[in-house]
């Protein structure tokens, strides 16, 4: 899985990396992917979060903290 950057060569931020990681199963580096887009602000991360691909994340209960820590409702 150490790999998975190589999915999106071409960009490299944290939502392509947690899109890879999630695709590949992985929670924890999905989760710590999110904690870096977390700083990006919440419109961002609120927004990803309803994507289907993150369905393996969205109950985790270091996303809700994720969530609380920018403002984004329960």
């Amino acid at each position: 899985m150490a790999d998975a950057p190589a999915l999106y060569p071409h960009t490299r931020g944290p939502f392509q990396y947690a899109l890879a990681f999630t695709g590949l199963g992985d929670k924890e580096q999905t989760v710590a992917q999110l904690e870096r887009m977390a700083n990006l602000g919440p419109v961002r991360l609120g927004r990803d979060l309803t994507y289907p691909e993150f369905s393996l994340v969205r109950g985790d209960p270091r996303v809700k903290a994720l969530g609380k820590k920018v403002g984004l409702p329960d």
